[in-house]
């Protein structure tokens, strides 16, 4: 016996326990209208809803919270101080910091945070945490799919959330990095592949659900602020003032999507707007305008039926104003360039682009000589004109990100599905057995 669920039907869930409370109402006022009792069959069908309305804002209850696992100190879990790696060549000198074997497969992006944690989800079901100035494991924190987004991260507080396209139902995990804490957990229907995001007063935080659509959680405890459900969404939401910005697809038959304009304080529709191409990426702040991608095909292996978007859109005009469409299917987010006003896109063939943000002329292009799994980092300043990729057979390749000249290659391993994260003097890379940390140098 095969079992088949709709994903269009997913969102409703949520609202069950309203549909139930109604139909209740309903039965009720028919056995008052044939018993001329009609006041007090309404009262009590109104207490019944409201009661209902409260317990569906409620996070449903998942039993205990899981436990962040401190990991013990053994000969076996220290660093060694260089990684497998071939000759390198470049401009940029890149010396060997630390390398660390890690005990699960390393799969989402990585994230280094403000206290010196490198976090990153695993296929394995966990976020392992690094000691970032030498690699050691610190702790665990068991989780109840694969993490394919990295972790979100602002001061002490993270969020984690799991589940690949395949997933029904998956969490998103709230802890305390400071306290080494869970402080709650939420589950949804369908799957959460890319970071949530905080707002910026602290108070909520967004997301996107797949076929259930986009969720505004309370930051205290994880209960329900609003829930759009416009589609299908996998990209992070953007805040953008008093909007949000997603992109999803409204009917999983056709391959269009649109990019909705929400209302921040309630989740309402202000405006839609029709694309080519399914949801893909995140939207990116592009100084007044809003730029996000579309495609077709999925994070794997390169196919001919790939195809990619760009687009670019004013929030004012409240259309796009320019998009183009790309060599193959672009990965997750654009890279905005403040100073030279570059769109930069990762494509899954090994590729980087740079496009003129103003009319989406193209300024420069780079072939990475392989497949790409992982989008293009953006290192921290001073080197915020870098870009660091990994491809698939495992070549390392610093960009300037101004001229799109190559500064530096270096071998790490194969097969990585990680964008790279960075510090002010140091470069991370994760592959699925190990992470690698250089030693950033100057441009000579």
């Amino acid at each position: 016996m095969r079992l088949y669920f709709f994903p269009a039907l997913l969102p409703l869930a949520s609202a069950l326990p309203l549909v139930l409370a109604g139909l209740g109402a309903l039965a009720g006022v028919l056995r008052a209208l044939r018993r001329r009792r009609l006041w007090g069959w309404l009262s009590l069908a109104l207490v019944a809803a409201a009661g209902a309305l409260a317990w569906s804002k409620r996070p449903p209850p998942l039993g205990e919270l899981p436990r962040i696992i401190p990991i013990p100190v053994t000969d076996s879990a220290s660093p060694t101080i260089s990684p497998p790696q071939a000759a390198s060549k470049g401009t940029v000198p890149l010396s060997d910091a630390w390398y660390q074997m890690t005990p699960r497969h390393s799969f989402s992006g990585l994230t280094l945070t403000p206290g010196g944690l490198l976090l990153i989800g695993t296929l394995e079901r966990a976020v392992d945490a690094y000691d970032a100035r030498n690699g050691r494991l610190l702790w665990t924190l068991p989780q109840t799919e694969p993490l394919l987004g990295e972790v979100a991260v602002r001061g002490s507080l993270a969020w984690s959330g799991g589940g690949l396209h395949q997933t029904v139902r998956s969490r998103l995990t709230q802890f305390d990095l400071d306290r080494r804490k869970v402080l709650w957990q939420r589950e949804f229907p369908g799957h959460i592949e890319m970071p949530a995001r905080p707002s910026n007063d602290g108070a909520t935080v967004y997301l996107a659900s797949g076929p259930s659509g986009i969720w505004a959680l309370d930051i205290r405890d994880g209960s329900t602020r609003w829930h759009a459900a416009i589609g299908h969404a996998d990209g992070t939401p953007l805040v953008s003032g008093e909007w949000i910005y997603a992109t999803a697809q409204p009917d999983e038959t056709k391959t269009e999507s649109r990019l909705y304009a929400l209302r921040a304080t309630d989740g309402s529709v202000v405006s839609s707007l029709t694309l080519t191409g399914l949801p893909w990426g995140a939207p990116t702040q592009m100084g007044p305008r809003i730029a996000f991608t579309t495609g077709i095909g999925q994070v794997n292996e390169v196919r001919k039926t790939d195809r990619g978007w760009l687009h670019a859109y004013d929030p004012t005009l409240a259309k796009l104003v320019w998009s183009i469409e790309l060599p193959g299917m672009a990965l997750l987010t654009p890279i905005y360039l403040e100073s030279e006003d570059l769109l930069i896109v990762t494509i899954k063939t090994g590729e980087l682009i740079a496009f003129g943000a103003s009319d989406g002329a193209i300024a420069w292009r780079l072939k990475l000589g392989g497949p790409t799994m992982a989008s293009a980092h953006r290192l921290a300043p001073p080197h915020q004109n870098w870009l660091a990729a990994v491809t698939t057979s495992g070549q390392l390749t610093l960009v300037d990100a101004r001229s799109g000249k190559t500064l530096h290659q270096e071998t790490v391993g194969p097969n990585s599905t990680s964008a790279p994260a960075s510090s002010a003097d140091q470069l991370y890379v994760a592959t699925p057995e190990g992470i690698a940390a250089f030693h950033l140098g100057s441009v000579r």
